[in-house]
């Protein structure tokens, strides 16, 4: 069973993060929501994001359910804490935020 799992399809904003988990070879288990016809609305799904949208990311890190949303946060979030795999961003912030 996969510890970190993607919610959402490739033909919505969910293609970002599912996009950066393969780039990153990460194992990792997607989980297909769609948005139509409310699908994002029913109350399973509002117990992993209670925004309704798509996509959104879980994981269990050390024993501790980990849930971010939005498709940015999502990609960040993975490339950071992965980025021992395949660093996709600056290795420090001085780089990441200079002008």
């Amino acid at each position: 069973m996969n510890q970190l799992r993607i919610y959402g399809i490739a033909a919505s904003r969910a293609l970002r993060p599912l996009w950066t988990a393969c780039e990153l070879a990460i194992d990792f288990e997607h989980r297909s929501q769609g948005y139509r016809h409310g699908a994002t609305r029913n109350p399973a799904f509002l117990e992993v994001n209670p925004n309704g949208h798509i996509p959104v990311l879980t994981e269990i890190r050390g024993g501790t359910l980990i849930t971010v949303w939005e498709s940015m946060a999502c990609s960040l979030y993975l490339a950071d804490v992965y980025r021992f795999l395949r660093p996709l961003t600056p290795l420090n912030n001085q780089i990441s935020f200079c002008d």
